[in-house]
């Protein structure tokens, strides 16, 4: 009886081990951060620039996380260029704080900067001009802008983004002065808060591709005039 129970032991205890054998790589750590760093000109590469001047960054993936507290596609941003991020935990204190990103985005930034902190990486306001946006744009970097916004705004630049596909690039240049947008008189004191990613530019028409999600076919169309006029807080990720 004895040497039975001892067996089942010995059996039991190899069995154990040979688990404990396979399951162990799985409980290693991850890749680090460095490996994980993308490289700047694997990201130049995901830029392209099309036969009418306009240069677009595509192929952004939805983040992996549900980030609740994070205005959208913003966390897909932080995601795709600095994947070592711990976004769940990044999420949960902003909303420990209560941050609310649409109305105040530098309030927003701030406390996501100290969350990240740690990670080595942070938003960073830049000015809001086209020579800024190419630089960005060309090194295929998305920026994240937060704007004002009142109720017709984005249907107009929808339809004139849609306008703008049908016509050659040196009539549209001058056409775009004639088409700025112009608010409805009862508008003019009534704005919303909203956020796009920047993730297009034409140097040709100093026109700037904004986009609510990561669908190419969403991009819309907007002067830089406009997007000063209407800027609350551009940023771009550095790490």
């Amino acid at each position: 009886m004895k040497k039975i129970i001892a067996v089942f032991l010995i059996a039991a205890a190899f069995a154990l081990g040979a688990q404990t054998a396979i399951s162990a790589p799985e409980a290693k750590a991850g890749k680090t951060k460095a490996e994980l760093k993308i490289d700047k000109d694997a990201l130049k590469k995901r830029a392209r620039t099309l036969s009418n001047g306009d240069t677009i960054i595509s192929g952004i993936p939805l983040s992996k996380e549900l980030c609740v507290n994070f205005p959208r596609m913003l966390d897909s941003v932080i995601g795709y260029l600095m994947p070592w991020v711990n976004l769940k935990e990044v999420d949960a204190t902003l909303g420990a704080k209560n941050v609310d990103a649409v109305n105040r985005p530098d309030d927003f930034v701030k406390t996501l900067n100290s969350a990240m902190g740690k990670h080595a990486c942070r938003l960073k306001p830049i000015p809001t001009t086209g020579v800024v946006i190419k630089q960005k744009i060309q090194s295929g970097v998305p920026l994240y802008w937060f704007c004002w916004e009142d109720s017709n705004l984005s249907s107009y630049l929808a339809a004139r983004s849609e306008e703008r596909k049908s016509a050659k690039t040196d009539d549209w240049k001058k056409l775009i002065a004639q088409k700025g947008y112009k608010p409805n008189v009862s508008q003019q004191g009534i704005r919303g808060n909203t956020s796009y990613l920047v993730v297009g530019y034409n140097a040709k028409t100093d026109e700037v591709g904004i986009a609510a999600a990561n669908n190419e076919a969403s991009i819309v169309w907007i002067t830089i005039q406009e997007m000063k006029k209407y800027n609350n807080l551009l940023v771009e990720p550095t790490w």
